[in-house]
């Protein structure tokens, strides 16, 4: 008879070494496995969209902030460049007073000015003084300059209309409207450009302005008369001279269209 005995001590057996215990899948062990596991979670965290936090939110406006003051601090920086330079020019055009004399002071008008404003104020006093309205109205028709001479009949003062009209004037207040202007604009284009060009600028912009009033009235037979169209043109040239110095950049319109607002102002 055998009879099977049972040590209780069998438990305090030192154990052997643990054998690995395989996965469902042949060769593959549980660490095995779990490391797969691990490489997925990876993998799936990895797209995963994050979206800035609170902090980050703060300081990309803030950078933001920071980059748009740095831009407007080099703009505020160019046009007072700008600035200092046309002071600058204007004073090294004056008269030796620092740049700080009147702009009407007689020893700094320029000498197309003191020319021309005499002898507008001379011409017109003449007309005005010493003619009836009918003999007036006959200069204005002769010396003015009338379209219909052009297209339909060629007229007696065809040949000096378009210059002569800018000398006469229809009243004091259109005589003393263009002197105020052409001593404004007449002055800042020849201390820029000088006696010569001042003077075929103030020629050619009579004659552009009475070429523009025939092509829209080609037929008309009223005279036309006085000197705006060609101290528009000294007008043209200082809004030129302004928007190249930057004096225009704080317009919303300027930035974005350019000079177009410029010239479509000075055209109408």
């Amino acid at each position: 008879m055998l009879i099977m005995m049972h040590d209780d001590h069998d438990d305090d057996r030192p154990q052997g070494p643990s054998v690995p215990q395989f996965s469902g899948k042949r060769g593959e062990t549980s660490s095995g496995k779990r490391a797969e596991d691990d490489g997925g979670d990876q993998a799936e965290q990895s797209g995963i969209i994050q979206f800035p936090s609170l902090a980050d939110r703060d300081r990309i406006r803030k950078e933001k902030e920071a980059s748009d003051k740095a831009r407007q601090a080099e703009k505020d920086k160019q046009q007072a460049y700008f600035r200092t330079l046309y002071r600058q020019q204007s004073r090294s055009a004056g008269n030796g007073n620092g740049g700080h004399e009147p702009f009407f002071n007689m020893g700094a008008i320029t000498p197309f000015v003191k020319i021309t404003v005499p002898l507008l104020v001379l011409i017109h006093a003449v007309i005005y003084l010493t003619l009836s309205n009918a003999e007036i109205m006959e200069v204005y028709r002769f010396w003015g300059f009338v379209p219909a001479s052009y297209s339909i009949a060629w007229g007696e003062n065809s040949w000096f209309g378009p210059i002569s009209h800018l000398f006469i004037h229809g009243s004091w207040m259109h005589l003393v409207f263009n002197v105020i202007m052409l001593g404004a604009f007449g002055i800042f284009t020849e201390r820029q450009f000088g006696t010569r060009l001042t003077v075929m600028i103030f020629l050619f912009s009579g004659l552009g302005g009475a070429a523009l009033h025939f092509i829209t009235n080609p037929y008309s037979a009223a005279p036309v008369i006085g000197a705006s169209g060609a101290i528009s043109g000294f007008f043209g040239v200082f809004l030129i001279l302004m928007y190249k110095r930057g004096a225009f950049q704080n317009f919303g319109n300027v930035r974005k269209y350019g000079a177009l607002p410029i010239i479509g102002f000075w055209v109408v």
